[in-house]
């Protein structure tokens, strides 16, 4: 299997921002928790709508994520990969602000996938949309249970 060279140099970025991430983390002072902090699910939820985001948005999105140690280097090169050039353009489409609904790409690229018998494409596909899937709810809100 051959790595294109921008493909490799994106998961070599992500994974040294990843290791200076946690170095930073291990060397800073624990804060009191005096004030709730949001999850990092929370806390990019609020700035991106996965339903309507361009793709630069999504990938800086993917970034934050990974930086925060809540999803993989292969769920963040998935995600911030230039979707809209590579391997056919779109399944579905932009409006004229270049915003995608990226839930809906990734289940017609998922689709796509399945019907041509790449498991492999298909299982990271179904990946990245559960982090796509998990960013639509946590955008919704946290969910309470009831007694």
């Amino acid at each position: 299997m051959t790595i294109a060279p921008l493909a490799a140099l994106g998961i070599a970025n992500t994974a040294f921002s990843l290791i200076r991430s946690l170095t930073a983390s291990a060397a800073s002072p624990k804060a009191h928790a005096s004030a709730p902090v949001p999850s990092p699910w929370h806390a990019v939820a609020r700035r991106l709508d996965v339903r309507a985001a361009t793709p630069a948005e999504l990938a800086q999105a993917a970034q934050a994520l990974c930086d925060a140690g809540v999803i993989t280097v292969e769920q963040c090169v998935a995600l911030s990969q230039n979707l809209a050039a590579g391997a056919g353009g779109l399944r579905t489409h932009a409006d004229a602000a270049g915003r995608v609904d990226w839930i809906a790409e990734f289940e017609a690229r998922r689709a796509h996938a399945k019907a041509q018998g790449n498991s492999l494409m298909t299982d990271r596909l179904e990946s990245a949309l559960g982090v796509l899937q998990r960013l639509a709810a946590a955008r919704r809100g946290p969910v309470y249970a009831v007694a």
